[in-house]
Parts: C-alpha cells; structure tokens; sequence
C-alpha cells in the first residue's frame, strides 16, 4: 500500500527551497553589514565608546558562561565588548550559510527526483560534518570572546572553560546517519535499475 502525498510533498520542497534562498540572501546581507560594521568600529577612537556617570550594566550569556548584569558593570569603553559581540556574529553567519547551502543543494536534487543521487548524499555527509564540526570549534570561538571581553574589564572575574555545543554534534550524528540511509537507498537503486 502506497500512501505517498505527492502534492503535500512537492508543496514542503516549494516553501523549503523559497526559506533557503531567502535565509542565504538574508545571511550574506548581514555578513557583509557586520564586516562593515568592524571595519568602521575598530576605526574608530575607543573614548567614543566610553560610558559616563556609574556605567553601565550588562548580561552576557556566551556558551558556557552566563555573567549576571550584576556582576558586569562597565564604566570604560564598550568597544571591546563591541566588538567582541561582532566578531561572534561574523564566526556564527558562515557556518549558518553554510547549512543553509547544503540543505538547498540536497533540496535542489529533490527537486530535480534524484534525491539518492551520489552529490545529494555527498552534501548530507558535508552537512553532518559542519555540524560536527561546528560543535566543536564554535565553542572555542566564544571562548576567545570572552577571554577578549575579560582582557578588557577589570571588573570581570568568570572562569574560561571549554564545554562543545553537543545539540550540534548531535546532529551532526542524525545527519551522518541520515546520510548513510540515504546512501544505502542510492544503492539499492542503482541495483534496481540495473535489473531493469
């Protein structure tokens, strides 16, 4: 028995392949205002960046450390924070783009009903490594804005500790997963369509 919806699922590949080209337009626009936004800031003169009277009070919560805006009272200048802040921005939007734009390569061979073709299993093996790897490496990205943000205050005492973002190494493994199930389909289809 077959219960196989083709219009629901053509309809899911239609609103899934318009999303991603929205989110990489989205995300290469934003790229290029926050390397924008760096250049201008780090520019120019830090005092333009300093709070008067008895400062100013910040929560930062940075995998793993949360700093309470008790604790973070800064009266010097913000541009570190700033751009710390930025520079987390700019390290986060590639590896998003990037999902986007593998998502969008496996979608595009589902649409072209090829979905077990050899490149849309190649870009679901791509897709679970940037997720592993993204699972590791992002966290040490904020660990050097924090340790940055640190440096700069003295009024920060936070312990820097290296904990992975383990939803992403997660799934990464699904999709390593998914990837293999996929490639097994593939398989299993060239061998049908050879008997034919």
């Amino acid at each position: 028995m077959n219960n196989f919806n083709s219009v629901r699922f053509n309809r899911v590949i239609k609103i899934t392949d318009v999303v991603i080209k929205v989110f990489k337009i989205f995300f290469m626009v934003l790229f290029a205002l926050t390397v924008l936004a760096i250049a201008i800031i780090a520019l120019m003169p830090s005092d333009l960046f300093v709070v008067g009277g008895e400062g100013i009070r910040i929560g930062i919560s940075l995998h793993p450390v949360i700093i309470d805006s008790s604790e973070l009272v800064i009266t010097e200048s913000l541009k570190p924070l700033i751009l710390s802040a930025l520079f987390l921005g700019l390290m986060y939007l590639p590896f998003t783009y990037l999902v986007f734009r593998l998502i969008g390569l496996v979608i595009q061979k589902t649409k072209e009903k090829v979905p077990f073709d050899s490149m849309a299993i190649t870009h679901l093996f791509k897709l679970s490594y940037v997720f592993l790897v993204g699972g590791l490496v992002l966290p040490l990205i904020n660990l050097i804005a924090l340790a940055v943000i640190r440096s700069n205050y003295a009024g920060i005492n936070f312990s820097l500790e290296y904990s992975p973002h383990m939803n992403m190494i997660f799934t990464g493994v699904l999709v390593y997963i998914l990837a293999n199930i996929f490639e097994y389909g593939g398989y299993l289809q060239s061998e049908v369509d050879a008997t034919v």
